[in-house]
């Protein structure tokens, strides 16, 4: 029975593993359900009084995607509403960004997004407006094609409130 076994685990394996496509985006539950929590918190709270917002995803202590209030994004501030903007930045002075900056060149998304600069660092933002659902499938995306995370990557995140915006009237 163990010779069965071991001849067919890695044929049983394959056979699981052949239904997704290669270039398929695995599902990372555990974030999903993080964002979705988070994001529909910050949006019921503080969208009536438009507060200004910083929530960071971090990976191994390191921020790595931001959604912030798009008027924190110069390149995409057409009103002072409240909304959901992800924010890129690479700092090439670091290890890895580089090379991760020219990754995200070539993905699908690049195109989506408004290039800026901050501080001489290459930056890039897009307004999801208040669309929750869209935000976290594109930060999962990013997170899972520009920083290698899967359903096991260990992630933080945080949140600072900053107070109410003056809209434009």
């Amino acid at each position: 029975m163990i010779k069965l076994f071991t001849v067919f685990a890695p044929i049983l394996l394959m056979l699981a593993c052949s239904n997704k496509a290669e270039n398929e985006p695995s599902d990372l539950p555990r974030l999903k359900k993080q964002l979705t929590e988070e994001l529909k918190a910050i949006t019921e709270t503080y969208s009536n009084d438009n507060h200004g917002f910083i929530y960071t995803l971090f990976q191994n202590d390191t921020a790595q995607l931001q959604v912030v209030h798009p008027s924190y994004i110069p390149e995409l501030k057409t009103s002072m509403e409240f909304g959901l903007a992800i924010a890129l930045a690479f700092d090439e002075t670091f290890p890895g960004e580089h090379e991760r900056h020219e990754q995200f060149k070539k993905s699908t998304h690049f195109s989506k997004f408004t290039a800026y600069e901050w501080e001489g660092i290459p930056c890039y933002g897009i307004d999801m407006k208040t669309d929750i659902e869209a935000t976290i499938i594109l930060l999962e995306d990013l997170a899972m094609e520009l920083y290698a995370f899967n359903e096991f990557t260990p992630f933080s995140t945080d949140f600072y409130d900053q107070g109410p915006l003056l809209k434009n009237d």
